[in-house]
């Protein structure tokens, strides 16, 4: 009967412990999604930014 009961007990703290590890795959994958957006988001600030310089580099040059 102990042995029984010990398997159980094994048995719900593996269950326990896939729950967890499943939450932390889950934190992970929001992480990085929440980072390549981020990047997509400094890429995309970067390119406006070269796209005003170079607006404003023709300006001067026609203008000079």
């Amino acid at each position: 009967m102990h042995a029984i009961q010990r398997m159980l007990e094994e048995a719900r703290a593996c269950e326990q412990a896939a729950r967890e590890a499943a939450k932390a795959e889950r934190r992970a994958t929001d992480a990085e999604r929440r980072a390549k957006e981020a990047a997509l988001q400094d890429k995309e600030s970067a390119l406006a930014e070269v796209a005003r310089l170079k607006a404003l580099l023709q300006q001067q040059q026609k203008d000079g």
